[in-house]
């Protein structure tokens, strides 16, 4: 997106009706140009599954999505071909070990602009290229010591659904990539591109997946509810009276703290100090011991019995 914010290195960006652009701030070069940017667009339910996200640098983003198993994208934007080999090299290096930290367990999706040609003849698939670039052959080491498949090169499409950019030159090529894990190949749908240049302004297509995943927001915590003894309230005065006398110390004591006299607040300390009191004063009852029929003494002895009789 070659966005830059400088105060932050992420930024959530609200673009209504509920939907979130998450931003990885791009960097400025000496010429003051943009360089680097990636994002994830998050509907209101991914954001609700949202389990965490984290900018790694202006190139790459990740983030996980509750679920079972839990799903983790990673947005990537790759340097050019022509750029310098050591920062491809950087790049992909650093990519593979981010996606080696992930848990095995986890739907692994990465996309992104990875700026690599793959030709036919290193493929098992449907690709657009003709042969394979520099940054080819780093994308197919990592998808092979990272056990990744590309997802646009596995379902049969025209070639009109293939190439994703266009050189000002009018040539066409596919540099960008959806992978996925290859545990979760039979997941996958569909991978196609879209014509969407009047649409976003842009040289490349938009480049979809269709992925059956099962995403689930987590439910919130509720603490356990201590069954406490309240009998002894009545038949124990010890316990009565340490209780009482605890429950209007705190009361006060939150009384005295709290500039705030509502009602509401005063309702609050008072449960509160309950609450703290009844934990130091107040036993809780024995658990139930669970009945189990066949445990009852009457049955034993007469397994007992059948068993002297055979």
């Amino acid at each position: 997106h070659r966005i830059c914010h400088e105060d932050t290195a992420m930024k959530y960006n609200d673009i209504g009706n509920g939907w979130t652009l998450v931003t990885s701030s791009a960097v400025r070069n000496s010429a003051n140009a943009s360089i680097g940017g990636v994002g994830i667009l998050l509907s209101p339910f991914a954001l609700k599954t949202l389990n965490n996200i984290e900018s790694i640098n202006s190139r790459v983003m990740i983030a996980t999505f509750d679920g079972n198993p839990k799903t983790t994208v990673i947005c990537c934007y790759s340097p050019t071909n022509a750029s310098e080999p050591e920062q491809a090299v950087k790049f992909y290096e650093e990519l593979t070990e981010l996606i080696k930290d992930i848990p095995k367990h986890n739907v692994k999706v990465i996309a992104g602009d990875l700026n690599a040609q793959i030709g036919p003849e290193d493929i098992k698939g449907y690709t657009y290229n003709t042969s394979s670039n520099r940054n080819g052959y780093l994308l197919l080491d990592l998808m092979e010591e990272c056990e990744l498949i590309p997802t646009n090169n596995t379902f049969e499409k025209s070639k009109g659904k293939l190439w994703t950019f266009q050189y000002p030159n009018g040539t066409k090529a596919q540099l960008d990539y959806i992978l996925i894990n290859k545990k979760w190949r039979n997941s996958m749908i569909n991978c196609e591109a879209y014509s969407s240049f009047n649409l976003i302004g842009s040289d490349h297509r938009i480049v979809t997946a269709e992925i059956r995943l099962s995403l689930r927001a987590s439910k919130p915590r509720t603490s356990k509810q201590i069954n406490y003894d309240w009998e002894k309230l009545r038949t124990d005065n010890a316990v009565k009276d340490a209780y009482t006398v605890e429950v209007q110390n705190r009361f006060e004591a939150l009384q005295s703290m709290d500039e705030d006299q509502s009602t509401d607040s005063i309702y609050q300390n008072i449960i509160t100090a309950h609450k703290e009191s009844a934990k130091r004063h107040i036993p809780q009852k024995p658990k139930r011991k669970q009945y189990v029929p066949w445990q009852n003494s009457e049955v034993t002895c007469k397994r007992e019995d059948l068993s002297l009789q055979s």
